[in-house]
């Protein structure tokens, strides 16, 4: 099932014994757009600590919950090296992190070929001509960093970032959701993930590759109404019919 970023904001988060926190960030692989870690609040779990805990070690959701569980106790995450609150986190940090939890480094693991017959296809790769920070020796970005992040088309601007859909079967980011900030009606549209051209996290900006008459056209995205596949083909068919050239691995 596809499931809103957003919305699981807030979700209660409850260690094997009985420690509550909240969910507070996601961080995401930029590389292979992913969820790796949830990030807790501070207050519930550990005070004055930023808690990070490898996605590895979420129990099964209670969805109708809003909880998620994980397979670690208070003393468990109390024992893992501390980082600094400040984003993003450094590759140095999450290999300690991963030789402290005894993980395989997810990074030194080549990505998963998926068939050309999944619909709708799976963004595996970041698009071509992303723009990265040279000096930042990480590759994870945080939910909560990129939304607000302005949203252009081939000719002119649109509209600003709002939220990102995973699949909930394994984490994977496939499309992320736009307002119309600059247009004349307030309005949501969600695209997928591999119809982006560039982002640039400097200038926090995602360029696409579609035009601004089709972006104004496009089908509505409502918070409200679960992602389903018939919204996923109406989508897709949209801009199928609008000539769009996917940049879809």
């Amino acid at each position: 099932m596809k499931r809103s970023l957003k919305a699981l904001l807030g979700f209660d988060l409850a260690t094997t014994d009985k420690a509550k926190g909240k969910i507070k960030d996601f961080l995401f692989d930029e590389e292979r757009w992913v969820i790796r870690y949830l990030e807790a609040d501070q207050g519930k779990i550990l005070p004055r600590k930023q808690v990070l805990i490898p996605r590895v070690f979420l129990d099964q959701p209670e969805w109708s919950k809003g909880r998620f569980p994980v397979k670690m106790s208070k003393e468990d995450i109390e024992k893992c090296p501390a980082t600094d609150e400040t984003l993003p986190v450094s590759r140095k940090y999450e290999q300690e992190l991963a030789e402290h939890l005894q993980l395989n480094n997810y990074w030194a693991v080549a990505p998963p070929i998926i068939g050309t017959s999944a619909y709708p296809p799976r963004p595996i790769v970041t698009p071509e001509n992303q723009v990265k920070e040279e000096d930042v020796d990480t590759n994870l970005r945080s939910f909560k960093e990129v939304i607000g992040y302005e949203v252009d088309t081939s000719d002119g601007s649109y509209g600003e970032l709002t939220d990102i859909i995973i699949d909930d079967d394994d984490w994977q980011i496939v499309y992320f959701v736009t307002n119309s900030k600059y247009t004349d009606t307030e309005r949501e549209v969600m695209l997928a993930i591999g119809w982006i051209k560039e982002i640039s996290y400097v200038n926090q900006r995602i360029t696409l590759e579609i035009d601004f008459k089709n972006m104004v056209h496009a089908p509505e995205y409502n918070p409200a109404t679960p992602v389903n596949i018939e919204f996923e083909k109406k989508v897709y068919d949209f801009y199928g019919r609008n000539q769009m050239k996917w940049n879809i691995p």
